[in-house]
């Protein structure tokens, strides 16, 4: 294998810009001079990247993604672990539930004048 990434690479299995191989190695993208870690897909000659645009799902249950155009720099990683465009790695970040911390979380109360509310319920109407 090559020591320089693909020009064009994605994540998704079903595209045919797809490579495991460049993927299970690790890939690195510097766009605009920053570090990206979310990006889903690159094209070094064209100059864009596609990044997911927040947990807006597509009819198919696809990602909603958006292309942004400017300097694309791609590197392969060395001495870590293999790339973070990878679905199932950025999947595995820390989630923690309600459930979780449920203990932790009390309603404060807020004292104003002498009265003390709870800080859930409505402002009074001279706060508004």
């Amino acid at each position: 294998m090559s020591d320089t990434p693909p020009d064009h690479l994605a994540i998704n299995p079903a595209s045919p810009h797809h490579d495991a191989q460049a993927l299970e190695r690790g890939v690195g993208v510097r766009f605009n001079d920053v570090e990206r870690t979310d990006v889903e897909e690159y094209s070094v000659s064209e100059g864009w990247i596609r990044v997911q645009a927040g947990k807006a799902r597509d009819r198919r249950g696809n990602p909603m993604t958006l292309k942004i155009k400017g300097s694309v720099e791609v590197r392969y990683r060395e001495g870590i672990r293999p790339h973070s465009l990878c679905r199932d790695s950025s999947r595995s970040r820390l989630r923690i539930s309600l459930r979780d911390i449920s203990s932790e979380i009390s309603p404060r109360r807020v004292s104003r004048n002498s009265s003390s509310r709870s800080a859930f319920s409505p402002a009074p109407r001279s706060w508004r």
